[in-house]
C-alpha cells in the first residue's frame, strides 16, 4: 500500500498530462512528486547516480536568466523561465531520482498507456460523432496531439522489448494502432515525418545491438513496412487536409510560415548575441511587425530553435541544442552496451530526443505539458539506465 500511495502522483502526472483544463492539478502532482524525491534521495542518497547533463541544463537556465536583463518584458520572461524550466527541471530531477527499478518503469509506462488510450477513445468518438476535430475540446487540439503522439511512440518500444508478458505486447500493438489512426485525423503532416525517423533509429539501434534478428527478407519487409505506413499516413493526412482545407493546404508555397522564416532568420542576425528575452511570446512581443495580418495565430516561430533565436539570440539557440546532444549522447552510451535492458532504454531515448527534435521544427510545442512530459520520460530513463550501468559497468 504504501509503494502505491508514493508511486500514485507520479502515475497520475502522466496521465493527465495530454488534456488541457488540468493545470492545477497537474501543478499539484509535481509539487508532490517533487517532494517525494526529496525525501527519497535525502534517506537513500547513495543510491541515486549523480544527474546527467548538469552542465548543458546550467548553461541553458543561466542564459535565459541573463536574457531578463534586456528583456522586452522582464516580468513575462521571469514567468516563462519559471514555467519552462522550473517546473521542467522538477520532473527531470524527480523521475530520475524515483525511477530506480523495472517496476517504478512500468508503472509510469501503464499511467502513460492509459492516458494515451483515453485520449485517443475521445478524440476518435468525437470525430465519429462530429465529423470534426474541436480545438476547444476536453482532448486538446490537433498540435498538442502531435508533439505528444511522437514523444510517447518510442516508449512503446519498452513493453513491446523490455518485460517479458505477452499481454503487454499485445496492449502495445492496440495502443500504436489507435495513436496512428487518431494521427491521421490529427491532420498534422509532420507526425509522419517525426515517426519514420524514430522507426529507423529504433530500427537500425536494435539490429546493432542484436535484439531485432531477422533475415534479409524480414529486413526488407521492416523498411517496406515503415515505409508504407508513414507514405500512406502522410498521404492519407493530405487527402484530408485538401477535402476540409483546399489546395492551399496541401503544398509548401501555401504554408505561410515559409514565407516568414527569412524575414525571422534576418531578425535574429540583427541581435545575434541577445534578443527580446526568454519565452515563445518574444516575437509577438517585440516584432509585431513579423505577423502576418492575414494570420494573426502565427505570432511566434513556429520553430523551438527559431524561437530561441528570437527570445534570446543565437547563444540561446546554441544552449537549446547542446541540451539535445547531451541527451543523445547520454543515451549512446547505453544503446552502445552489451546489457539488452540498457540497449532498450538507449533505444527509447534516442528515438524520444529525435522524434521531439524534428516535431518542433515546425512548430513550438516544447513548452508547458508537453516539455514537462519529454523531461519526466527523460528522467525516468536516464534515472533507471544510469542505476544499471552502475551495477553493471561495460
Amino acid at each position: 500500500m504504501r509503494r502505491i500511495l508514493l508511486a500514485a502522483p507520479a502515475a497520475l502526472l502522466l496521465f493527465i498530462l495530454p488534456f488541457p483544463g488540468t493545470v492545477a492539478l497537474r501543478l499539484l502532482c509535481l509539487a508532490i512528486v517533487f517532494v517525494i524525491a526529496v525525501v527519497q534521495y535525502a534517506s537513500r542518497d547513495g543510491a541515486v547516480p549523480a544527474l546527467p547533463c548538469k552542465v548543458p541544463i546550467a548553461l541553458w537556465a543561466v542564459i535565459a536568466a541573463i536574457s531578463l536583463a534586456y528583456a522586452v518584458d522582464p516580468g513575462y520572461s521571469a514567468g516563462e523561465i519559471k514555467n519552462e524550466i522550473g517546473y521542467t527541471m522538477m520532473a527531470f530531477v524527480s523521475f530520475f531520482v524515483l525511477t530506480r527499478d523495472d517496476t517504478v518503469l512500468r508503472d509510469h509506462l501503464l499511467a502513460l498507456a492509459a492516458g494515451a488510450a483515453l485520449l485517443c477513445l475521445w478524440i476518435l468518438a468525437m470525430r465519429f460523432a462530429t465529423g470534426a476535430w474541436n480545438e476547444s475540446a476536453g482532448h486538446g487540439g490537433r498540435g498538442i496531439f502531435a508533439t505528444y503522439a511522437v514523444t510517447l511512440l518510442p516508449l512503446l518500444i519498452l513493453p513491446a522489448f523490455y518485460f517479458e508478458p505477452r499481454w503487454q505486447r499485445i496492449g502495445t500493438l492496440l495502443l500504436l494502432a489507435l495513436l496512428l489512426i487518431t494521427a491521421v485525423y490529427s491532420q498534422q503532416r509532420i507526425i509522419w515525418a517525426a515517426m519514420a525517423s524514430q522507426a529507423a533509429i529504433a530500427f537500425w539501434l536494435l539490429r546493432r545491438g542484436g535484439i531485432l534478428r531477422l533475415s534479409k527478407r524480414g529486413t526488407v519487409g521492416a523498411i517496406v513496412a515503415v515505409i508504407l505506413v508513414s507514405g500512406l499516413g502522410f498521404l492519407t493526412t493530405q487527402l484530408l487536409r485538401f477535402n476540409e482545407h483546399g489546395a492551399h493546404a496541401v503544398t509548401v508555397s501555401g504554408d505561410i510560415r515559409t514565407e516568414q522564416l527569412g524575414a525571422i532568420v534576418d531578425r535574429i542576425l540583427e541581435r545575434p548575441v541577445s534578443g527580446a528575452g526568454f519565452g515563445r511570446e518574444a516575437m509577438k512581443k517585440a516584432h509585431g511587425d513579423l505577423i502576418p495580418a492575414s494570420s494573426p495565430l502565427l505570432w511566434h516561430a513556429h520553430n523551438s530553435f527559431l524561437n530561441y533565436g528570437l527570445s534570446m539570440g543565437l547563444p540561446g539557440a546554441a544552449a537549446l541544442l547542446v541540451l539535445f546532444l547531451c541527451l543523445l549522447r547520454e543515451y549512446w552510451k547505453f544503446a552502445s552496451h552489451g546489457e539488452r535492458k540498457l540497449q532498450l532504454l538507449g533505444v527509447a531515448g534516442m528515438s524520444l530526443v529525435a522524434g521531439v527534435f524534428v516535431r518542433n521544427q515546425v512548430n513550438d510545442f516544447f513548452v508547458r505539458d508537453m516539455a514537462i512530459l519529454f523531461w519526466a520520460l527523460n528522467g525516468s530513463l536516464l534515472g533507471l539506465g544510469l542505476r544499471i550501468l552502475r551495477r553493471r559497468p561495460a
